[in-house]
């Protein structure tokens, strides 16, 4: 588990419009004490993304919006090893997504 990790949300509703942005962060923490390949534990670096959303009504059962994930198009680095020595060992980038959406109640 991480040391800290924090979310903090901007919510806006009014008139049919509903729109949210939210920035997620976690402090750095171990995903597994010991890798088959190397043999050593491998931690996640410190990890911050900003996700938002807006969406509007169409009718009183219906609204259609737009939905952005990681729109800083942050990286996952992880790094190998213990306290003393813990360099790079791999990344992931994952790419900005945005999607089109239709809700509807029934």
């Amino acid at each position: 588990m991480s040391p800290s990790s924090y979310n903090i949300a901007a919510l806006y509703e009014r008139q049919g419009i509903s729109a949210r942005l939210a920035w997620n962060w976690r402090e750095q923490y171990l995903l597994t004490t010991s890798a088959a390949n190397i043999n050593a534990p491998v931690w996640a670096e410190d990890y911050g993304q900003l996700d938002g959303s807006i969406f509007f009504d169409v009718t009183e059962n219906v609204k259609l919006g737009v939905q952005g994930t990681n729109l800083t198009q942050e990286r996952t680095v992880l790094r190998v090893g213990y306290a003393d020595r813990m360099p790079r060992y791999s990344w992931v980038d994952t790419d900005r997504r945005v999607a089109v959406v239709l809700r509807a109640r029934f």
